[in-house]
Formats: structure tokens, sequence, C-alpha cells
């Protein structure tokens, strides 16, 4: 009896396992943002993983800034899923250059430090890189100094 629960233990614990990997790849949504990147970095313990931020055009519908003239925080942080789109994004910072970054959007993020399942954490998986040539950078807004 004992050993036809641990083989039901084992067999839920392994459905688990493989349906949470699954979930976790599903792609939710799709898309581009538009910017300049602002930080990329390998981070990591066992799992190292590219981890970058985008900074996109800060801008209000009216045109005008928050409480305290503060700009809203237009920061697009995302994953990268492979060592060729990690060096162009490093080039495009160099260069300080305009990107379309195309994503997915995944259910969750994972964090996870197994070697072999090291992976995004963020929820956006960055796949493709597109330099927009002679774009120049949107502006910062910095608030005025306080009196």
């Amino acid at each position: 009896m004992t050993k036809k629960i641990l083989i039901g233990i084992a067999a839920v614990v392994v459905i688990v396992v493989v349906g949470a990997l699954v979930v976790a790849d599903y792609t939710y949504s799709e898309g581009m943002r538009k910017g300049t990147v602002s930080k990329l970095s390998r981070k990591g313990f066992l799992c190292k993983t590219w981890e970058g931020e985008l900074a996109m055009a800060n801008f209000s519908r009216d045109g005008t800034l928050g409480p305290d003239n503060r700009g809203t925080d237009n920061t697009f942080y995302f994953s990268v899923d492979d060592k060729k789109t990690a060096q162009n994004l490093q080039n495009a910072m160099r260069d300080h250059a305009v990107v379309n970054l195309s994503y997915q959007q995944k259910l969750f993020p994972l964090s996870w430090s197994i070697p072999g399942f090291c992976q995004r954490r963020t929820e956006y998986e960055v796949h493709e890189v597109e330099t927009i040539p002679g774009a120049t950078p949107p502006p910062t807004t910095m608030a005025p100094p306080r009196p």
C-alpha cells in the first residue's frame, strides 16, 4: 500500500512540474517597444541570464508633468533569450541608437536557479532587435530643482 502511495505522489509531482514548465513557456502576447537601451547586464549565481531596461519616451496625454513636475516612469524591463540578441543590444547601447525590440510576454517570470533551466527573470522575453537608422533618442525630462 505505501509503495502505491509513493508512486502516486511521485506521479502528481511530475505532472505538476511538467505542467508548470509548459505554462511558463506559454506566450500570452507579442509586441514591439521603441526606445533606447539604458541597461543590460548578465545576472545570477548559478544561472546567468541577460536582463535589460529600455528607456521609452516620457510623455503624458496632455503634455504636462505629474505631481511635483515628475514625468511617468516609462521603463520597459526585459530579459534576453540568446547571446546574439544580447550582443546586438550592447552594440545599440554603445551607439546610443534608438531600437525596436520585438518581445513575447509570458504568463510569469522564471527566476529559478536550477542549472539547465536558466531562463528569464521578467515576463518579457526579447528575441529581436532592430536599430532605427537616423532616429534620435528622446530627450530625458528632468524635474526642475526645488527652491
